[in-house]
């Protein structure tokens, strides 16, 4: 037999899961940043665009600053 959803799962699962505001974000000075190579599909533009990046950061121009770290999974954006 399938999967029985519930009102109740899906309350539980709201809540289990960690909400994002982009506007609290912006107020509090931080940000949810990443560097998506999935369409770069062609591996010398993916090679260039790596080396691009790390090129900036051993000259010091990019600092990142890791705060937390959450799964994919556990965050949803409201």
């Amino acid at each position: 037999m399938g999967e029985h959803r519930s009102i109740w799962n899906m309350i539980k699962t709201y809540f289990a899961t960690k909400n994002i505001n982009p506007l609290t974000l912006i107020c509090q000075n931080r940000a949810v940043c990443g560097y998506h190579c999935g369409f770069l599909n062609d591996s010398q533009l993916w090679t260039s665009a790596l080396d691009t990046l790390l090129d900036l950061y051993k000259q010091g121009k990019i600092k990142p600053q890791i705060d937390i770290v959450w799964s994919f999974d556990d965050v949803s954006i409201t």
